[in-house]
């Protein structure tokens, strides 16, 4: 049986830490932010470029620039449709720890899944971003 864990979680909450984690215990396949990099590379879109849109939305993301504009979709909408099909691909494997990426949302109808959302509280989240960024001051984490 094909089984699918997404795992939305908030910044800092270690999410990907405790994803990895599992997918070690569970012998499962794990993706991230690689999935981000294999769609670029499927779209032929510049790694630098996808390094800028991480994580983040363009205004002009969603329904009315897509029914105005469907020709000159932004990057992120771009991105975003090739990167929805590279996790369905990968949901229809399955026995995989798909951490972020919207993935809760685009396998959602799928049989067999799990759907985790990761939150811890604001200090501990502070500390363990220090923790992980040692080269940082706290202003910058802040």
């Amino acid at each position: 049986m094909k089984r699918i864990i997404t795992i939305s979680r908030e910044f800092g909450a270690a999410g990907g830490t405790i994803g990895y984690a599992l997918a070690q215990k569970l012998g499962y396949e794990y993706y991230d932010k690689e999935l981000i990099f294999k769609a670029a590379r499927a779209s032929n879109i510049d790694p630098e470029s996808v390094m800028r849109w991480d994580e983040r939305v363009s205004v002009n993301f969603g329904f009315a620039q897509s029914l105005f504009d469907f020709y000159n979709k932004p990057l992120s909408e771009k991105l975003y449709a090739v990167q929805e099909k590279v996790i369905r691909e990968i949901g229809e494997k399955g026995n995989c720890v798909i951490v972020g990426r919207n993935a809760n949302t685009i396998l959602k109808e799928y049989e067999n899944s799990l759907h985790v959302f990761i939150h811890a509280n604001p200090y501990w989240r502070m500390d363990h971003m220090k923790e992980k960024m040692t080269d940082d001051t706290e202003a910058k984490i802040s």
